[in-house]
């Protein structure tokens, strides 16, 4: 479906072949996404640094036959820290029905299509997640307080980095941990033009001295000074422009993964080339 404007300055759409098959009507409308475009009867065209972008407070959702869905809005509003107001940034918003999510940005706020009655989660590293279901009759901008967690594990987001600029790793945990760490909640992030190829296997390292060390292997999964910890020999698919969630469990460290400042760390490769790169996030748990 394309946009296309009539002689009176209405926006309608046409198919790839060019048919009309929404007679427009328009003031202002989006492109479909996901089987439905924003539109608005009314509104104005309003600068915005060098751009323009058109204002209304009337938008609304239309499928490919042009009828509306008064059930589907946006919701907008913003992520906080409850005790002193702080903005929460990347913090993850998920619509649990339709699995559409976002990030906050640096001031905290979202924006995120959702359908009346949907339940959303916000999520932010080593705050206790909150899940709220939403309705089209209620306020459409919240203010989401969020409550720290105790102890915190807090990924170091300026420290995620690799051997080759645009492949990222974060540490989520979103619903806490307790010491010693039963497991790690990892998202992957692609932002090449080439598919990621990463496996099961990973290292934890600890900061001593501002060095790198590799953390020891609890004893009792060590045999004549080797590691038993076989890694199963499975490959994950991350997609250019995408992001994977994985989980890591650090169980054969044992209780020699307590508070301090880590970096995982975990190898990947591109689907074109033969070279092995690695990516690491440095995190702290305090």
């Amino acid at each position: 479906m394309q946009r296309i404007v009539n002689k009176d300055g209405k926006i309608g759409f046409a198919d790839s072949l060019g048919n009309v098959a929404i007679e427009p009507r328009f003031a202002f409308a989006f492109p479909f996404e996901d089987g439905y475009a924003k539109v608005t009867d009314e509104g104005k065209s309003e600068p915005v640094g060098e751009y323009r972008t058109w204002v209304s407070d009337s938008w609304y959702y239309i499928d490919h036959d042009g009828n509306t869905h008064p059930e589907i809005f946006d919701l907008q509003g913003t992520v906080f820290d409850s005790t002193d107001g702080t903005p929460l940034n990347q913090a993850i918003v998920k619509d649990l029905t339709n699995h559409g999510a976002t990030i906050s940005k640096e001031d905290g706020s979202f924006s995120i299509r959702v359908n009346d009655g949907d339940s959303i989660n916000i999520g932010f590293v080593g705050y206790y997640p909150q899940t709220i279901k939403v309705a089209s009759s209620d306020s459409v901008y919240w203010h989401i307080a969020m409550k720290e967690t105790a102890p915190i594990i807090e990924p170091m987001l300026q420290k995620s980095y690799s051997t080759t600029p645009g492949v990222t790793m974060t540490v989520l945990n979103t619903d806490g941990v307790t010491l010693p760490i039963d497991s790690l909640n990892v998202v992957w992030r692609n932002n090449t033009n080439s598919t990621v190829l990463f496996g099961e296997w990973f290292e934890i390292q600890g900061k001593e001295n501002d060095q790198w060390k590799r953390l020891p292997i609890d004893k009792k999964y060590m045999e004549e000074g080797a590691c038993l910890t076989v890694f199963t020999a499975i490959a994950y698919i991350l997609e250019t422009k995408s992001q994977r969630e994985d989980i890591v469990k650090p169980w054969f460290y044992g209780k020699n993964l307590n508070r301090g400042v880590y970096r995982l760390v975990k190898t990947f490769h591109f689907d074109n080339s033969e070279r092995q790169d690695t990516a690491f996030v440095e995190f702290e748990i305090r």
